[in-house]
């Protein structure tokens, strides 16, 4: 609860926040802070001895000092002053992964998000609405989980990490909640299709994304079970959290492919060549997305930012910009997008957006090895794994466990890869 009554006290103050997952490695929390130039950290007594080098004022929002100071403080809103330029007000600034080697910051405005959550009528919340809040808050799913309950009036039903990676408990606590929306990841939904089958009925919707569905997974969810509304949703954290969504029922048998379908609410979306052309329908192009939920930019990155936010040659007003996703994708005749994978090296798993490059540099870094690459593997659907190919110097010698254990200290555990193969060159041609 310290959680959401934080962000609500930053908000208030009319300041910006910077969500933290307390389980990444401390070099990586640290370089966060310092590159967000962070002035103030509101966290809990539990993490922090993990930040004991941040060297600007900690509140323990659960500790005595603070609760008894909070008791003096006065009951009323703050007054701030309004104007036309409010609601590009800097709401959070969240990190991805970077293929420089360390992660880049994307600076999201109020406006970004309340075209998401406020009248979007793909997803019509009501005040006696359940909405459960199980994503990680240094995920762009927490945006929409947070916010679209708060800001329609609805009740948050907060789930812990223990409890959403136990499906039986979570099943239990959705019951006996009433909880009536709930969104996962793909890789949850895969996991949990089946043995949530009790919470489906009693659920309004049902949002699952961040990354590629397995269509057959879906068509027999369908067939066996009945949320009132199934909506597969697809969106970069430089869009806020989802920017389109498809509403998935009566799947047709030849059907292989999910499409991620239609944009959201004052969302637009193209397919474009290399020229910024619109492609036919059914020719594959790269996604971009228009609209007011496209972010400022990455923060303090100019060259970046100009890179991957470009003018908008089809807007009407001046200033709008179009996101470049880095995705394949094309229209299908009916006005649904599909989604085909990605251009460049960035990945998803497990719902993370992760830039293989990253992982390559922290390993290259290393003693011992001179040069690596990592690529990811799906022997089975929906089963990626991480794979890191590696050449070492000279003889040296080095095991897996001293690999992930050197890996952990900068990088997050869903970085790490599942294998290790050392090679003595790496090959250069096809």
């Amino acid at each position: 609860i310290e959680l959401i009554v934080g962000l609500l006290g930053i908000l208030k103050t009319g300041g910006g926040y910077l969500p933290l997952d307390p389980d990444h490695p401390e070099d990586r929390l640290i370089y966060m802070l310092r590159d967000a130039q962070v002035t103030i950290l509101l966290a809990q007594t539990t993490v922090l001895d993990k930040l004991q080098s941040f060297d600007k004022p900690v509140i323990a929002l659960d500790g005595e000092a603070f609760g008894s100071y909070f008791l003096t403080q006065p009951d009323n809103n703050l007054v701030l002053p309004k104007s036309p330029w409010s609601k590009r007000r800097l709401a959070y600034v969240m990190y991805t992964s970077g293929s420089t080697g360390h992660p880049k910051g994307v600076m999201v405005e109020h406006q970004n998000v309340i075209q998401l959550v406020v009248d979007e009528p793909s997803t019509r919340i009501a005040s006696d609405d359940v909405l459960v809040y199980c994503a990680n808050p240094a995920f762009d799913a927490s945006t929409w989980e947070i916010w679209a309950g708060l800001l329609n009036g609805a009740r948050i039903l907060i789930i812990s990490h223990s409890t959403l990676l136990d499906p039986v408990a979570l099943a239990t606590e959705l019951v006996q909640q009433r909880a009536t929306i709930l969104q996962l990841t793909v890789g949850l939904f895969n996991q949990y299709h089946v043995t949530l089958a009790d919470v489906w009925s009693q659920l309004n919707y049902l949002l699952f994304g961040g990354d590629k569905a397995d269509v057959n997974v879906v068509k027999k969810f369908t067939g066996q079970y009945a949320p009132r509304h199934l909506l597969h949703t697809y969106g970069p954290t430089e869009t806020v959290a989802f920017t389109v969504t498809y509403e998935a029922r009566d799947i047709l048998d030849d059907v292989l492919n999910l499409p991620i379908g239609r944009p959201t609410a004052n969302s637009q979306l193209y397919v474009l060549d290399t020229g910024l052309n619109p492609v036919p329908v059914g020719i594959v192009g790269e996604l971009y997305i228009g609209g007011v939920g496209v972010a400022r930019g990455y923060l303090r990155q100019p060259a970046l930012t100009a890179d991957r936010f470009v003018p908008n040659p089809f807007g009407t007003e001046p200033g709008t910009r179009l996101y470049k996703t880095g995705d394949l994708a094309r229209y299908l005749p009916d006005g649904n997008v599909e989604y085909l994978g990605r251009i460049d090296q960035q990945v998803k798993l497990r719902g993370f957006r992760i830039e293989l490059g990253e992982i390559a540099a922290a390993l290259s870094s290393l003693p011992g090895i001179c040069d690596a690459v990592v690529m990811i593997s799906e022997d089975r659907i929906g089963d990626k794994r991480l794979i890191a190919y590696i050449v070492l110097r000279g003889d040296t010698a080095i095991d897996d466990a001293y690999l992930r254990t050197a890996l952990a200290r900068t990088l997050p555990d869903y970085m790490i890869p599942t294998y290790f193969v050392v090679l003595d060159s790496l090959p250069l041609t096809s």
